[in-house]
């Protein structure tokens, strides 16, 4: 059996990580309609990658393979493995605005891996919904606040998701198959 490392303390200096995961903390905290710690919603339902169980405050990102892990744990996982940690399928998630924000990750991290700025980046897979030319990052502060409006997005869709589950209670059964492109 391997023996694995947790990913916090690998990518803790990651800044583009530390800030979504500071973003999404503040953005669902602020919401006053969800209590704290574990509700009723996730009872026996944890992160496969931590093994924390999810809150309101730190809801289940869902991936077309259906396996749930937290956002900032999904994020920190594909800095090394472009694959489920379970089923090892092509890491898609279900939620748009959290697929857009891990597509951004994966463009940044390549950024940095061949150490070019982004404005010479060209990266067509970014929808037009957010009014953002790619030349106009002039520095790593004007794409890390790009990011970071994916983010406030995604956790927009995440507050919904978690009101949605709250309303329909714990009964699954009621929700309907979403769609995912990439695995037809």
């Amino acid at each position: 059996m391997a023996n694995f490392t947790p990913l916090s303390s690998s990518f803790s200096d990651t800044p583009l990580v530390s800030a979504a995961a500071a973003a999404a903390a503040s953005s669902s905290s602020s919401s006053s309609s969800f209590g704290a710690g574990v509700d009723e919603a996730f009872e026996d339902e944890a992160c496969s990658i931590c093994l924390d169980p999810f809150t309101t405050q730190d809801p289940p990102t869902v991936t077309c393979c259906n396996h749930e892990y937290h956002l900032q744990c999904i994020l920190e996982w594909s800095q090394r493995s472009k694959e489920c940690p379970i089923c090892w399928r092509l890491l898609v998630l279900k939620d748009h605005a959290s697929q857009e924000l891990l597509a951004a990750v994966e463009t940044e991290r390549r950024l940095r891996s061949r150490n070019l700025t982004p404005a010479s980046m060209v990266a067509p897979h970014l929808d037009d919904d957010y009014d953002v030319e790619q030349d106009s990052y002039s520095d790593d502060s004007d794409f890390d606040e790009h990011i970071m409006q994916h983010l406030a997005a995604a956790a927009t869709s995440r507050a919904r998701h978690v009101h949605e589950r709250e309303r329909q209670g714990s009964n699954r059964l009621g929700t309907l198959p979403v769609y995912c492109p990439y695995l037809s």
